[in-house]
């Protein structure tokens, strides 16, 4: 038998719900599910996959950005929400830098709230060296420091990467936003969650909250950054 050369399986928001409710024996082999079931499902899986933004940067979701043109003596720059297009809402800010016209990236440094609240002149201008990134529900904030002077607009562009948000799933035949070595966890912690919702046995449970939880830590184990870290200390203060 040859191999079949392709690495592309897919599974959609509804086939990851039957697998789940198969798990926990309450889908039936060729049957279609209930539509009451599928709606229960539908909460559920999004309610799962929405808090597991809370695990921090995934390694696929990672986005890059740039802020310009810059404009003069502006603080603030709103990052707004727009999935797919690579300006997505950023949950975190992994770094930031300023570009200039040649090309050449100078990180910048990050503060935090109340290191940019204390700055006494926050519309002070000059190439902007320093940043506060402030998320929000609905959009979030990056705020610089200095604020850009007329060369820094004319010259200067802001590059960023970021941790892009997880797509919620609104129909049944969206595939999900996670890549395939996540697709057992996704269906063993789906049928976690479900399974009180169905009167599934205590202790079949506990043996599904057993693999849920192992399939959850392979997931996530693998999914780190291949590197090295080093720490030194912060001679600024």
């Amino acid at each position: 038998m040859a191999l079949s050369l392709t690495d592309d399986y897919n599974l959609t928001r509804d086939q990851i719900i039957r697998a789940a409710f198969e798990t926990i024996g309450v889908a039936v082999s060729n049957e279609p599910l209930e539509a009451e079931d599928v709606a229960v499902g539908k909460v559920a899986f999004n309610a799962l996959a929405m808090s597991w933004k809370n695990y921090g940067l995934m390694l696929w979701k990672r986005g890059t950005a740039t802020i310009t043109p810059l404009v003069l003596s502006q603080a603030s720059y709103t990052l707004a929400p727009t999935l797919g297009t690579g300006s997505e809402k950023p949950m975190k800010m992994i770094s930031v830098s300023y570009k200039d016209s040649d090309g050449n990236e100078t990180p910048m440094t990050r503060l935090s709230y109340r290191e940019y609240d204390d700055l006494p002149n926050k519309t002070q201008t000059g190439t902007p060296t320093q940043y506060y990134f402030e998320p929000q529900r609905t959009g979030s904030i990056l705020k610089i420091w200095p604020t850009a002077d007329a060369n820094a607009v004319s010259n200067l562009t802001i590059e960023y990467t970021y941790q892009q948000p997880i797509q919620s799933m609104a129909d049944g035949t969206d595939d999900v936003d996670f890549p395939s070595e996540w697709y057992r966890a996704l269906i063993l912690n789906l049928a976690v969650d479900l399974a009180p919702k169905y009167d599934y046995g205590i202790r079949e449970r506990q043996l599904l909250e057993a693999q849920a939880l192992d399939a959850l830590d392979l997931a996530k184990n693998f999914d780190v950054e291949d590197a090295s870290l080093y720490l030194s200390p912060d001679e600024g203060y």
